[in-house]
């Protein structure tokens, strides 16, 4: 489906340019899938400013109400009156006594309360160090995950789109410097569909067909309440660590236990085999050369977690 914010959606850097020189007057909002990096517009806006600021993020899925974001102060004027003031919360960054870069995050799962009270502080920032900025993320409403801006909020930021990375500005942008596992870098090099968003799939009337869903069993579909589990760049991370941490440590039953608490079953498999075959250190000998046990041991390691999957679901 095409629309007008979707021709016109930005990459990372785009939206952390964007934010970097208008945040200091406007709160940017970005939108995007979910767990595909919004919020590592913060790590991305750090490097490029340095000490000059200081970092805060606040996450709105852990606040409740407004007391989340401030608390009343008794103050007294000179002559005596008193008044009430609100202390802001210190997850704003306020103490650190220099500009702030704050990330407000999940700001469309926020509740009433807490949202209200937000929209104060991204709408007028006269508790913040000139020259501070201030920028939220949340997922598309199309996601149906409950992320929901209201119009007379909606009219007073600036909402841009985040799209995807494609396939290789996540593998040069992002993997390396992660330190991503290689052999998640190399399944990812192998499934071009990961990076591709539910919108794609869908008609001029925003409905997924059936046909459209199992074209792509690896990412999100809204609505679809047989997928548990879908693969995104969040979820590769911590199949990277992992791999990183029990790789040569424990059976292939753990790694794929593990594997397949990330992601989605099918994708989890494929990534197995991709760590052992990694992980396999043989030598050539008369029965089999090293390159044919590295791609043995991947095999067999899918083999058997898909043997076992079988089993748990019944499927004997």
């Amino acid at each position: 489906m095409l629309t007008a914010s979707s021709m016109y959606a930005l990459n990372i850097n785009e939206c952390a340019s964007l934010i970097e020189n208008v945040g200091p007057k406007r709160t940017v909002v970005v939108r995007g899938d979910m767990g595909w990096g919004k919020t590592s517009i913060l790590k991305i806006l750090k490097a490029r400013l340095g000490d000059k600021y200081a970092y805060a993020y606040f996450d709105c899925t852990t606040k409740m109400d407004s007391g989340d974001i401030h608390l009343p102060d008794f103050a007294t004027t000179d002559d005596g009156t008193k008044y009430v003031r609100y202390v802001p919360t210190e997850e704003y960054g306020l103490h650190y006594g220099k500009p702030v870069v704050l990330c407000i995050d999940e700001i469309g799962k926020a509740e009433k309360g807490t949202k209200n009270a937000l929209m104060r502080d991204m709408l007028e920032r006269d508790r913040f160090i000139a020259g501070s900025i201030i920028f939220a993320t949340t997922n598309h409403a199309l996601e149906k995950v409950g992320d929901i801006l209201m119009p007379h909020h909606r009219n007073r930021l600036i909402v841009v789109t985040m799209r995807k990375s494609k396939q290789d500005e996540w593998i040069e942008n992002f993997a390396y410097a992660a330190n991503i596992h290689p052999a998640v870098i190399s399944w990812v090099g192998e499934h071009p569909e990961l990076f591709q968003s539910f919108m794609d799939l869908m008609d001029d009337k925003g409905e997924i067909s059936k046909v459209n869903r199992d074209s792509n069993p690896m990412i999100y579909i809204p609505g679809d309440v047989d997928r548990e589990s879908f693969v995104t760049g969040r979820s590769l991370e911590a199949a990277s660590d992992v791999v990183h941490a029990l790789e040569n440590r424990v059976t292939d039953k753990v790694i794929t236990a593990a594997l397949i608490g990330t992601t989605v079953d099918a994708a989890a498999l494929a990534k197995l085999a991709a760590a052992a075959s990694a992980a396999a250190r043989p030598i050539d000998d008369k029965r089999g050369t090293k390159e044919f046990r590295i791609k043995v041991a991947g095999v067999l390691a899918r083999r058997a977690a898909e043997k076992a999957l079988s089993r748990a679901k019944g499927k004997n």
